[in-house]
């Protein structure tokens, strides 16, 4: 397989899909027609994203929710050339018939195509916690969560330093208003009312 060398100069969307190298083993993404390079995850990280899957998707099935989650998928932010490849998405099937680049490309163009965002923090937590919560915010995306199961989020008046957190990001007159999870109690979500899972459960990390 060709390795393909990541540009060092700007590109539009399109032209960011056109070059992205078909059949690659590599994750990239595209903030302000900057591609970056979506480093490999560890062992963990990758037990914690399938946990997460797994149990939304017991959820779907228990709810008879018309919703599924992708293998992948690239979300263009509105009027941005940028395109993020959340680490779980929720897609509300019904209205995938007005994506007019999924079949295509997998990629999703509306906001009301994603019932919830899921993104894991990793050494740079101010992607996630910062750039990306900002973007799918004036998307319009409904729900957003940000697993940061290592503690890697540092900031002031967050309450639960020191322990693993789950922010769930609901939109609210155009704003997220962030609630903050951690250890035993139990996750609030406005896309699964009921959830009945803690933090730990989710973000456990036994195979």
């Amino acid at each position: 397989m060709t390795v393909q060398s990541v540009p060092s100069t700007g590109m539009t969307f399109d032209e960011f899909i056109t070059w992205y190298p078909n059949e690659s083993t590599v994750k990239y993404e595209l903030r302000d027609k900057q591609v970056i390079e979506i480093p490999r995850g560890s062992g963990d990280r990758s037990l914690v994203v399938g946990n997460i899957r797994s149990e939304i998707q017991i959820k779907l099935r228990r709810l008879c929710l018309p919703y599924s989650i992708p293998g992948s998928c690239l979300v263009k932010i509105p009027g941005k050339d940028t395109g993020y490849q959340p680490d779980i998405v929720v897609l509300d099937r019904s209205a995938m018939s007005s994506e007019s680049r999924w079949l295509e490309s997998s990629i999703i163009l509306n906001p009301g195509s994603i019932q919830l965002a899921i993104e894991l923090t990793d050494e740079n937590w101010e992607t996630s916690y910062l750039w990306k919560k900002i973007d799918y915010e004036e998307m319009g995306v409904a729900e957003y969560w940000i697993a940061d199961y290592q503690n890697k989020v540092k900031f002031e008046g967050d309450g639960n330093d020191g322990f693993p957190k789950l922010f769930v990001c609901n939109l609210t007159n155009g704003a997220y208003h962030t609630k903050i999870f951690s250890g035993d109690e139990a996750i609030e979500s406005v896309v699964f009312p009921c959830f009945n899972l803690t933090v730990n459960q989710l973000f456990r990390q036994k195979p």
